[in-house]
């Protein structure tokens, strides 16, 4: 059986440490939720389970008739990344939505607020200058 090249499995490797560093000094600087993290957590590991058990990606790519195991392993990354893109921009639309449900909610408030600071007897005396 073919290996995987050394250069590609040092690369899986490096890939998933920069990808892990990443993720800890963003949550460190507290830029990223441990919950967001998840999925990078997982896409190191997966790195790193193909570099170290590169048989899997020979076996997967003999099944789904690949003929290289890197165009395997690249096209598994460029989907995995499209897919985890795709939700993203999914999450994304439902907080701009939100945002602007709560944008509206407040300019709501502020004009309720000022309508009835407006018609307030009290607001009204101080404008004529005469107070009780």
């Amino acid at each position: 059986m073919i290996t995987m090249s050394i250069q590609l499995r040092a690369a899986l490797i490096l890939g998933a440490v920069i990808t892990m560093m990443a993720m800890l000094r963003q949550i460190r600087k507290r830029k990223m939720r441990i919950d967001s993290s998840i999925f990078w957590v997982l896409f190191s590991f997966i790195l790193v389970l193909i570099a170290v058990f590169p048989d899997l990606v020979y076996i997967a790519s003999s099944l789904l008739g690949i003929i290289s195991p890197a165009n395997l392993v690249l096209a598994g990354i460029i989907l995995i990344l499209i897919v985890k893109m795709f939700l993203m921009t999914l999450e994304m639309s439902e907080m701009k939505e939100k945002l602007a449900e709560l944008a509206r909610s407040i300019a709501l408030r502020e004009e309720r607020e000022a309508c009835m600071s407006r018609n307030r007897p009290d607001h009204a005396e101080e404008e004529d200058g005469t107070e009780s």
